[in-house]
């Protein structure tokens, strides 16, 4: 369970003393993957279609056999060094999902996936604001504990995604319209 609850803004308002920085991922749907709990067996589907506005992640979730269901950003757009959060614009249904960052899409192995809370609001286009320090280090879906002290793993990261597994069968539907990293210093 997360504890931190990232702060929502209605769209098209923003926090002052919060300067943003280039959108990170493309909208474009090829710059995306979809990776569901069909890689273990499980009866989850979900599905990436364009939109005018964005990209729609959609589909159902099924808890028997595995219960997740994700999208993943091939790349990125630049780097997140200079950024202390991410800003994430979207239409939601009301479910909750977690913001996820890793070094690579596919083939991690063995290495934390960082994941942070990300709320919707049924009906709502909202923009959410994910500091890094609200994100936590887990391995395959579970929150693991990590040596070294403090981690700057967004310098590395490679790819951010969105993840539904809120233990809750049935279908679902989100429609991203951004991802901004954010600097919280500057105008």
């Amino acid at each position: 369970m997360y504890t931190a609850v990232p702060q929502t803004l209605p769209a098209g308002r923003r926090r002052a003393k919060r300067g943003r920085l280039a959108m990170i991922t493309s909208l474009n749907e090829t710059d995306w993957i979809v990776v569901d709990d069909a890689v273990m067996g499980g009866r989850s589907r979900g599905h990436l279609s364009p939109a005018d506005e964005g990209l729609v992640f959609h589909g159902t979730l099924n808890t028997r056999g595995g219960g997740f269901t994700s999208v993943r950003s091939r790349g990125l757009r630049g780097t997140l060094v200079d950024a202390s959060g991410l800003i994430v614009k979207l239409h939601g249904d009301g479910r909750r999902y977690a913001l996820d960052l890793r070094r690579l899409a596919r083939g991690a192995g063995r290495e934390a996936v960082w994941r942070a809370p990300l709320p919707t609001v049924q009906g709502r286009e909202i923009e959410v604001v994910v500091p890094f320090d609200d994100f936590v280090p887990t391995w395959r879906g579970r929150r693991i504990e990590l040596q070294g002290g403090p981690h700057a793993f967004w310098r590395t990261a490679g790819s951010v995604g969105i993840t539904l597994a809120d233990g809750v069968d049935g279908p679902f539907r989100l429609l991203l319209k951004g991802v901004d990293g954010v600097h919280a210093g500057g105008g």
